[in-house]
């Protein structure tokens, strides 16, 4: 199971990479221990796209780095680092997108 995360203006367009999710931790913390205790992350769709304002980036930002005391393994860790970076740089523009794609 792939998941990216990525930045999109507000038609739509890449303002970022796209930052897969190569190992498939997300994947892996969803469906092991679930994510209904985040208060926003549990609503990503593993299978479609999920997008949060800039308004909502400092809470996923939040909940992203949470999970992140959670993972000791440098290379699981580079996606949550990646996506979390990505929900700073988004939060500073209230036209920006966090966009989560599933597969």
């Amino acid at each position: 199971m792939t998941l990216c995360v990525t930045l999109e203006s507000e038609l739509c367009t890449g303002i970022s990479d796209l930052v897969p999710d190569d190992n498939g931790l997300f994947y892996q913390l969803a469906m092991r221990r679930g994510l209904d205790k985040f208060e926003l992350l549990k609503y990503v769709d593993l299978y479609g796209r999920t997008v949060f304002n800039a308004a909502q980036m400092p809470v996923v930002e939040r909940e992203l780095t949470e999970l992140l005391s959670e993972i000791s393994v440098r290379w699981d860790r580079d996606f949550l680092e990646r996506a979390a970076a990505l929900a700073v740089r988004g939060a500073s523009s209230p036209h920006q997108y966090l966009v989560f794609i599933g597969d």
